[in-house]
């Protein structure tokens, strides 16, 4: 009887447990059906351009593939390029005016972009190459996640960094960065290789 009873309750509770496995997958797959069905509008191999109050463009974003949610103010994408612009002034009397050049480019596996709060979070992959008027890279940066705000040109992640730069190479723990201020700050655990150049004896 007691070999009866424990054979019933294995069985009850396999049905159970079958149940919920059912129950989460049909929860989980309505509710990608339902977000993949809010989306507004999504394109693809797209290339978009933000301006700023002083009618120049400031970012260039470029993908290839944007889902877009209204409510959310929220736009998903996959393969994100984004091109920050920097305005020099001009080198001589007879340009017309200041000149737009790239002043960092950020790259990932996927990104949201946050259009209320005029952020994006990068994911996966993610790599930066700065550059400086001279139009040479500054420096170059890895890690797996970044957040980056547009309007600030702020930089900053949690994340493992490493960053390539002329005759450097660091590595830390967290990062804090202004593109528009040409400041960089790892938060901890700092490793540094300096590259010296051999000095031609006379």
């Amino acid at each position: 009887m007691r070999g009866f009873l424990a054979i019933l309750v294995g069985l009850l509770a396999i049905l159970v447990l079958h149940h919920l496995q059912d129950y989460w997958k049909t929860s989980s797959s309505e509710t990608f059906s339902q977000d993949y069905e809010s989306i507004d509008y999504y394109l693809t191999d797209f290339s978009l351009q933000a301006i700023n109050p002083e009618g120049m463009v400031s970012h260039e974003i470029k993908g290839r593939y944007l889902g877009h949610w209204q409510e959310k103010q929220s736009s998903y994408i996959i393969e994100p390029r984004i091109v920050s612009k920097r305005v020099s002034v001009k080198a001589s009397e007879t340009q017309l005016g200041n000149q737009l050049s790239d002043a960092a480019i950020l790259q990932a596996n996927e990104a949201l972009l946050d259009h209320a709060a005029e952020q994006v979070e990068l994911t996966g992959q993610v790599r930066i190459a700065a550059n400086s008027d001279t139009h040479q890279a500054d420096f170059e940066m890895t890690t797996d996640s970044l957040l980056y705000q547009l309007s600030e040109q702020q930089l900053s992640s949690e994340e493992t960094v490493h960053i390539t730069a002329p005759g450097l190479v660091l590595q830390g723990k967290g990062l804090n960065s202004k593109l528009d201020e040409a400041y960089l700050r790892l938060n901890s655990h700092v490793k540094s290789i300096y590259q010296t150049q051999a000095i031609d004896k006379p």
